[in-house]
């Protein structure tokens, strides 16, 4: 397998330009001095999605259970349980619907909420320590 080098933002740019003033994918490709399916690939991606699919990104994508949803949307969610740790999850979904600030916004399913809760663990749900009577353990 030939060993490939990484085009530029810029190098990508001028391949949907020229594209755009009517050069064929060969002639793009001989231009810019990539292959022939490299320029199509590019010109293809910028023609579908616009110049900003011609930024690569790397790494994972987001993961978690409320990763799609806006930052303020996590927030409310994380905020409001601290606030009212007897607030079920459909009960805060609703509350969170009443919300003028997150009005517009893609609010999650309340399992979403409660699997969001349950990353933070015992910083978020403490373990309620029940007194212990007095007196002899033997005596039931």
């Amino acid at each position: 397998m030939p060993a490939t080098r990484a085009t530029t933002v810029q190098q990508r740019q001028e391949m949907g330009r020229l594209a755009d003033q009517g050069e064929s994918y060969q002639a793009v490709a001989n231009q810019t001095g990539v292959s022939f399916w490299k320029a199509r690939k590019w010109i293809r991606r910028s023609r579908r999605d616009g110049l900003s699919a011609l930024v690569t990104t790397f790494g994972r994508p987001a993961t978690g259970s409320m990763s799609g949803f806006d930052q303020l949307v996590r927030y409310v969610a994380l905020r409001l349980k601290c606030e009212h740790k007897t607030w079920g999850a459909a009960y805060m979904v609703k509350k969170m619907d009443e919300r003028p600030s997150l009005k517009g916004k893609k609010l999650p399913r309340p399992i979403t909420v409660w699997r969001y809760w349950r990353r933070f663990g015992d910083r978020l749900f403490r373990m309620t320590r029940y007194p212990q009577p007095m007196g002899d353990e033997n005596h039931l």
